[in-house]
């Protein structure tokens, strides 16, 4: 038999491990509990949508990326010509506009961080003469 200061002794013990166990976990139960889900259709209509802006931008990053690489293998085939003929301005020329246009490229789609510190070097210092008239003749 309860008797009343018993039935409430053990009203406040449950009323206590309750609260226990939300203060030892401050978001709530380990486990998730279900959401009362009011329109399914519209809720995966949301997460199609959510899918579809993951997937666009993730494109145009893929495409941003390739621009880059196309850049760079410009670039290495220009220098490869300079290399072979330094003394034609024109190559010297087209090989700092194509530095320039990697390192917009590269900055543009935030890659810097993902190249080199010495590559990305080089193509600044020829980028600078793209702001300069003409490249100054020695």
């Amino acid at each position: 038999m309860k008797t009343p200061i018993r039935a409430m002794a053990l009203s406040l013990f449950s009323l206590s491990l309750c609260c226990m166990d939300h203060a030892m976990c401050a978001e709530g139960p380990a486990v998730p509990m279900p959401l009362a889900i009011k329109d399914p259709a519209a809720l995966l209509d949301t997460e199609i949508a959510r899918l579809d802006t993951l997937i666009k931008a993730t494109q145009q990053s893929l495409d941003g990326e390739k621009k880059v690489r196309d850049l760079i293998v410009e670039y290495k085939k220009i220098q490869d010509q300079y290399l072979k003929n330094t003394k034609d301005n024109d190559l010297l020329f087209s090989l700092v506009k194509s530095a320039h246009r990697t390192l917009k490229a590269i900055k543009d789609n935030h890659l810097t961080q993902t190249f080199d510190p010495e590559f990305i070097d080089e193509l600044t210092v020829l980028s600078q003469a793209v702001n300069k008239r003409g490249i100054p003749k020695p």
